[in-house]
């Protein structure tokens, strides 16, 4: 779980962090040739963002020396378990009649 939350907040500062593009999706075009162009540029720039990402997760590192801390392994459960309950109709559309 602690690394889910490491990979996502750094997703979200390295977004965060990248400069903002000015190109607006309902920007007019002026010709298809120029349009089709400019789509295959705009993916290669995707692409590139995803490897720059890519590439930032596969560099993190996790220290997993925390796990072996007296401290840490001195920590109690205290969860409660919830007693089973009847579960209700089978189906929730039939009539209370039997």
């Amino acid at each position: 779980m602690l690394a889910v939350l490491v990979v996502v907040g750094g997703i979200f500062f390295y977004t965060m962090k990248s400069p903002k593009q000015t190109d607006s999706p309902l920007s007019p075009t002026v010709s298809g040739a120029s349009s089709a162009g400019a789509a295959k540029q705009k993916l290669i720039e995707q692409g590139d963002e995803i490897v720059k990402m890519l590439n930032f997760v596969k560099d993190i590192n996790l220290e997993t020396d925390l796990f072996n801390d007296p401290l840490f392994l001195s920590l109690s459960d205290f969860s409660v378990s919830l007693p089973r309950k009847e579960i209700g109709k089978n189906n929730p559309f039939s009539s209370l009649e039997k």
